[in-house]
């Protein structure tokens, strides 16, 4: 299989010197036996449909072989059980429980008592309740173990447990499951003094992954909570109805009113029983003077109105993994949950309505996936936002560096007197800019997945923007939004903090000017 066209590198990036030069030289056609098929096809563009062979292609290229050896195991294996939930919550993940949760008053006293210790100690619950119990011991007050499986059962959050590097390099699942030394840091995944001394296996760190399925179980089990779930539906009726009527809609303030959603829900893909997620990324520092980095992801449900969807009681924890540092394969550490998603995706979900007292099926449909800048890369596998093409809209556009320099910026305007070779483009007009287009991501992919030398890959991954396959890309294409539609844009950031922040600076005279320029460059004429 031979790229349609070969690609010109011949303008050498210097934000990459030890890249090299591929003076403008054809690329070397890819290999047939090293290319997973993609297939084309799709209402509102294909996704990456990776093989499901019993073994994953191999590439010469380490970050890119890692990638896909991650998305082949999501699809390879998509079984909703996992051997390390507890056996309770595998049996109801196919027979949910068909009764609303009925709460004693010693077990509602005890979960109460549980929340207003959660900034506590195991230790300080148990104290106060055996001060309950020394004045009244006719009450059943839980133990600690207790409460929490109660909460666990009523909330459905309930802990998957991972082994992890203790500098938090990677996460022991996926095609890491079977290595006891991590291959970045090469530190032992166990203790090793109880290893050598008495072959116990103890972790040294581990991390918690929380699956969606029991959460979005136990939002079905009480009346009002489905009438929570059920404006999305309300919304797509009301839509249906409106275009019916004028063939448009006259307000956009939802997510569904969106062409990508609306296109999803007329082709079937979106089913009426799907619930719909968001996924969201984010790292963490849990103490203003003092070093507790975290990253932390969560599942936020379009299902409920727009003024609930990011509010602490609808939000779903996905997971929470521990510093100190910045993980080296983040696929390793969402590969738990995406598995879950995956095998939700395929077996679909058991969900009893309380509202209507039925069981009926739900498949998960994954709408977004979102992180800030810095974190957006781990999701996307694209370059960082100072790369050539840097856009996380995939535009295509290149960015601007300063002369010499070897970062890139996502610059509109040609700056006046400005040369720089492969940079010096007129000016774009954000309105007019492509918008992500899924065959042009598999075009691109292609690209890198046949580089067949280092240099020849950081060629290409300047020349795409690429540097790997998301692991998104393992979900189940018929219940995700294709990549890189994915991967939203982070307007929040930008309007939010970025720019008042660098508007402030310049209305006050304090933004930091280059010191290599004259001071005549920043004067504005009078």
């Amino acid at each position: 299989m031979v790229l349609d066209a070969a690609i010109d590198f011949s303008e050498q990036d210097p934000s990459a010197e030890a890249f090299g030069s591929l003076g403008g030289q054809e690329l070397p056609p890819m290999a047939a036996d090293n290319v997973p098929p993609v297939p084309t096809g799709g209402p509102i563009g294909t996704a990456v449909v990776l093989p499901t062979t019993h073994e994953a292609p191999t590439f010469c290229i380490p970050v890119i072989d890692t990638a896909l050896k991650f998305i082949h195991e999501l699809k390879s294996n998509p079984l909703v059980i996992d051997e390390k939930l507890d056996k309770g919550t595998q049996w109801r993940l196919h027979h949910p429980l068909t009764e609303p949760m009925a709460l004693t008053p010693d077990e509602q006293l005890s979960i109460k008592l549980f929340l207003a210790d959660t900034d506590g100690s195991e230790k300080i619950y148990n104290e106060v309740r055996e001060a309950i119990l020394e004045w009244h011991p006719e009450d059943k007050i839980l133990t600690h173990h207790c409460v929490k499986r109660k909460v666990a059962e009523i909330s459905g959050i309930t802990p998957i447990l991972e082994d992890m590097c203790p500098n938090s390099c990677i996460s022991y699942t996926g095609p890491f499951k079977d290595l006891d030394i991590c291959p970045y840091c090469h530190k032992h995944c166990y203790d090793p003094i109880l290893l050598a001394s008495c072959g116990d296996k103890k972790p040294r760190q581990q991390f918690n992954t929380f699956p969606v399925g029991p959460q979005i179980q136990a939002r079905f089990r009480s009346p009002e909570s489905v009438a929570d779930m059920q404006h999305q539906k309300q919304i797509m009726a009301d839509v249906l109805a409106e275009l019916q009527l004028s063939g448009k809609l006259d307000i956009i303030e939802d997510i569904p009113h969106g062409s990508d959603f609306w296109d999803a829900y007329q082709h079937g893909q979106i089913a009426p029983d799907d619930v719909c997620l968001i996924f969201s990324m984010d790292g963490a520092q849990l103490y203003e003077h003092k070093a507790s980095n975290c990253w932390i992801y969560i599942w936020i449900l379009v299902d409920v109105s727009p003024d609930k969807h990011y509010k602490k009681k609808y939000i779903m924890p996905g997971a929470i993994v521990p510093g100190p540092n910045k993980p080296k394969n983040s696929d390793s550490l969402l590969f738990p949950g995406l598995h879950h998603v995956t095998a939700l995706q395929n077996e679909g979900l058991a969900i009893w309505d309380a509202s209507q007292d039925v069981t009926f099926k739900s498949h998960p449909w994954i709408f977004l996936a979102e992180a800030d800048a810095i974190g957006a890369p781990e999701l996307t596998g694209y370059v960082g936002h100072h790369g050539k093409k840097g856009c996380r809209n995939r535009c295509g556009r290149k960015g601007r560096r300063k002369p010499g320099g070897s970062h890139y910026y996502a610059v509109c305007l040609k700056p006046d007197n400005y040369s720089e070779h492969g940079c010096d483009d007129d000016d774009y007009e954000p309105s007019d800019l492509p918008t992500a287009s899924p065959a042009q991501y598999k075009q691109d992919l292609l690209s890198i997945q046949a580089s067949t030398s280092t240099s020849n890959y950081e060629a290409r991954r300047l020349e795409t923007g690429l540097s790997k396959s998301s692991i998104f890309c393992g979900l189940a294409p018929s219940c995700t939004l294709p990549v890189p539609l994915l991967f939203p844009g982070d307007i929040m950031h930008l309007f939010g903090i970025n720019i008042p922040d660098l508007l402030q600076k310049l209305w006050r005279g304090l933004m930091e000017c280059d010191t290599k320029n004259e001071d005549s460059c920043y004067k504005a004429p009078l």
